[in-house]
């Protein structure tokens, strides 16, 4: 499904608007979500797709925005796990799920907590267990 729309004029068209639209962002891990609004703004408009498809688009475009930021590369493999492990699809299902009114208020809280904290979480672990700690000298 990816491929079918990431080769068409639409996507290119709502990339270079996406561009536009956060060009006075600096893209980090910090603000992925800042940045899905954007992108989830301009795909509610895109009328001859939906559903799974605007989904997928939308999920292509922050691909594309990470892949071409100059964020570091630690910083561009964090949002690309959490682009890849379902994090942000998740986040485009909760949102949508929001607008339409389909909510379940304990439904969110464990979705957001599976989907969001766990994979970070590990990530933070992992990083903390191959970066050394240095030791604080405490003065009096």
């Amino acid at each position: 499904m990816g491929d079918e729309i990431q080769n068409t004029t639409m996507h290119q068209r709502l990339y270079n608007e996406l561009i536009k639209k956060i060009d006075h962002i600096k893209i980090t891990s910090n603000n992925l979500i800042l940045i899905l609004e954007y992108v989830i703004e301009l795909v509610e408009k895109v009328q001859d797709i939906k559903g799974n498809k605007k989904k997928a688009l939308a999920i292509i475009l922050i691909k594309e925005v990470v892949e071409h930021s100059n964020m570091e590369d630690n910083e561009k493999e964090l949002c690309m796990n959490m682009i890849n492990n379902g994090i942000i699809g998740n986040t485009i299902d909760l949102v949508i799920n929001a607008a339409n009114g389909k909510l379940d208020i304990s439904e969110v809280i464990e979705e957001t907590t599976n989907c969001c904290l766990i994979p970070c979480f590990r990530y933070f672990q992992i990083k903390l267990t191959k970066t050394p700690r240095k030791k604080l000298k405490i003065s009096n």
